[in-house]
């Protein structure tokens, strides 16, 4: 194929990824207008509000970095956006931006396969397009890690430091991953030292600055013990996988089948890029197999958060067997995969608004009537942050 007619074909993949996620934001955030229903609930109303006052409202189940940049964002456009279309309008520029780095990054490891790699990308389920909708952190996660990874393999260890040190203070489920990178780095990259503590300091600085208020070392990760961790069944490791298999339900079945092949492909992934020696992207995958030993069935779709990165050494895979390379770049293959991820994304937004309007009835009488629910974290810091 032409070079020039295949770059092309690259960059017309991407500005039509880019395109239809504009267009969702836009559809999406009409429809929730019209029928009444707003984004700012529970960890969305949480960040919101802290925002506002990134002393007095912490909730310290949480890291300030989300809530930080929303502060920012609104500075930058003079306060003229409410919140939720603040946070919307936001992690669609972050969303478009990992999209960005994500396009780097597979030309590199997977130039021939950035097509099908792109729209894996874009329409991943449970972390694609339906995200930037909800206003979680979760877009922004993607672009520091993805940045991060980027400048690692860039070798621009500067800008490794600023991604790699935002991205540990904005949420913790990136921690094995960025510790994972960092270890490489220095080992095989030669990476200076001086970056790497400078790429701690922030979390350091938090850490150490709550330690002194609460006297308790332990209150960084003491919520998640019960909350993300704490198996909801008789089993020790993977309760969120096969507990939620368990459940009797389709939902459950549904659910637990597809973290199950998440988790499954993450094994084979993970040992081709040892077999490889491609150390560095094993912070794409150790993740996966973490999180899916180790979170309950409450939490397991968090596996799906983190499964989207996956798609890289899948590429990379891809690029060394020609044949299934071919199946996968047929235009009918394409719009095929392009339409049922597409529909996935569409079947999420519905099924987030009719889970957190449930989710609302059972709040308190107050809850209900300010239209946001906010949780209190297990562990007793922070406050109630129901905006009043």
């Amino acid at each position: 194929m032409n070079t020039s007619l295949l770059i092309n074909q690259k960059m017309l993949v991407f500005l039509l990824a880019a395109t239809v996620a504009t267009t969702y934001w836009v559809v999406a955030t009409s429809i929730h207008s019209q029928i009444g229903y707003s984004i700012l609930i529970s960890d969305q109303a949480g960040y919101a509000h802290w925002s506002h006052d990134l002393v007095e409202n912490a909730v310290y189940y949480h890291l300030p970095g989300y809530p930080a940049t929303i502060a920012a964002t609104r500075i930058l456009s003079f306060g003229t956006l409410n919140d939720a279309t603040l946070m919307q309008l936001s992690c669609l520029m972050f969303w478009l931006g990992s999209l960005w780095y994500f396009d780097r990054l597979l030309g590199v490891f997977a130039p021939t396969a950035r097509i099908p790699g792109l729209i894996l990308y874009a329409f991943f389920p449970h972390a694609g397009i339906a995200d930037i909708v909800t206003a979680t952190s979760d877009p922004l996660l993607r672009l520091l890690f993805l940045g991060a990874l980027w400048h690692a393999v860039s070798r621009q260890w500067w800008r490794w430091a600023v991604f790699a040190g935002f991205c540990l203070i904005a949420n913790k489920g990136n921690w094995p991953a960025i510790g994972l990178m960092t270890l490489v780095c220095l080992w095989q990259y030669r990476l200076p030292w001086r970056y790497a503590i400078l790429a701690y300091v922030p979390l350091a600085t938090y850490y150490v600055t709550l330690v002194a208020h609460y006297h308790d070392w332990l209150w960084i990760v003491r919520p998640h013990l019960s909350i993300q961790f704490a198996a909801k069944s008789k089993l020790l490791l993977m309760d969120g996988i096969f507990g939620t298999l368990m459940q009797g339900t389709l939902v459950g079945t549904g659910k637990g089948l597809l973290l199950l092949a998440v988790f499954v492909v993450s094994i084979p992934l993970s040992l081709w890029l040892l077999r490889k020696r491609e150390w560095l992207l094993l912070a794409t995958t150790v993740p996966v197999l973490v999180y899916g030993l180790a979170l309950n069935q409450q939490e397991s779709f968090s596996i799906l958060r983190f499964a989207y990165v996956l798609v890289i050494p899948f590429c990379m895979w891809l690029t060394m067997r020609p044949t299934w390379l071919a199946t996968f770049q047929r235009p009918s293959v394409l719009i095929f995969m392009t339409l049922f991820l597409l529909g996935f994304q569409v079947f999420w937004s519905v099924y987030e608004v009719h889970w957190y309007r449930k989710m609302s009835t059972r709040s308190t009488p107050k809850m209900q009537k300010t239209g946001i629910v906010v949780p209190m974290d297990a562990c007793g810091y922070g406050r109630n942050n129901t905006k009043q």
